[in-house]
């Protein structure tokens, strides 16, 4: 085990350093992965985007680095440590208030980028529901001006995140605090949205073993799991809430690959008509469109 003392009686490159964490991190994550982990780390402790075998690393950046390194051995994530993850082309900042943003949910955001821009400079209201970081509410933005965007969270710690990573991003989102599974704070929420966009928790409690430690262990479970009793609660009361919308509503939500065709049968139950399971990189049920 490191010791910081050590720092006087001895000198290491920043290529060596880096060899001692993936070293280490390989006893819990793959060659590749240890090697990913390894390389954002030493780029936020040692300012250096290369590791060059030449460049002595200093007393400081070594501390910093293996203080880091013993956290990542608990498998704590990597973007929790360094307070920011990259979404889409956008740096956010992130911690155990709010979900790390997955590259399936990037796909969701593609899509509904490419359908908003065929609409042309229609007004189009657009809701995020459950925005936690804001990584989507934000992208959208960004992405498309015309838009105007209120994303919703039950969480104000989580709210309080995402308001500054939209003022680091210089958008407009106008976040709220609410909570969507209580229908009588729906009228608060607003019923004349054109588009509801959601990447709601549909994990249930039973997946909980099959989950990995850094996933379950530091990630927020209210942002994760439903209950076993009713796995599919947010699609319910999204289909519902998008029933009740003043002007057709277009639903697009992150779903649960093991529950495609449940889900998507939610939908259809409550009259959407055109209700599209699509798939992600990998070939797993993950988008949801309903119309």
């Amino acid at each position: 085990m490191y010791s910081s003392s050590f720092k006087y009686i001895f000198k290491m490159t920043i290529h060596e350093l880096q060899q001692i964490c993936i070293q280490r991190l390989t006893a819990i994550y793959p060659l590749s992965e240890a090697t990913a982990i390894a390389k954002i780390l030493l780029e936020k402790t040692t300012g250096k985007q290369s590791h060059p075998a030449t460049v002595l690393a200093d007393a400081k950046s070594i501390d910093d680095t293996f203080l880091k390194l013993q956290l990542l051995e608990k498998q704590y994530p990597i973007q929790y440590i360094i307070q920011e993850a990259w979404f889409y082309k956008y740096a956010f900042q992130v911690n155990e208030s709010v979900l790390i943003p997955r590259p399936e949910t990037e796909e969701l955001v593609e899509w509904l980028l490419k359908y908003t821009r065929k609409l042309g400079g229609r007004e189009t209201k657009i809701l995020d529901i459950g925005t936690g970081s804001g990584c989507i509410a934000i992208t959208l933005k960004k992405e498309n001006d015309q838009l105007t965007v209120t994303a919703i969270d039950i969480s104000a710690a989580a709210l309080a995140v995402a308001a500054k990573n939209a003022r680091n991003l210089n958008t407009a989102v106008d976040f709220r605090l609410n909570n969507f599974l209580e229908e009588n704070q729906w009228p608060d929420i607003g019923l004349d949205y054109d588009i509801l966009v959601s990447n709601p928790p549909y994990i249930a409690a039973i997946e909980k073993n099959s989950m990995e430690k850094n996933v379950l262990d530091y990630e927020p479970h209210l942002a994760l799991f439903v209950p076993n009793e009713d796995p599919l609660l947010f699609y319910k009361k999204l289909a519902k809430f998008g029933k009740l919308q003043k002007k057709p509503v277009m639903i697009c939500c992150e779903i649960n690959s093991a529950n495609g065709k449940p889900t998507q049968n939610v939908f259809e139950q409550v009259g959407f008509s055109e209700v599209t399971v699509l798939k992600d990189m990998q070939g797993n049920d993950r988008i949801l469109i309903a119309k």
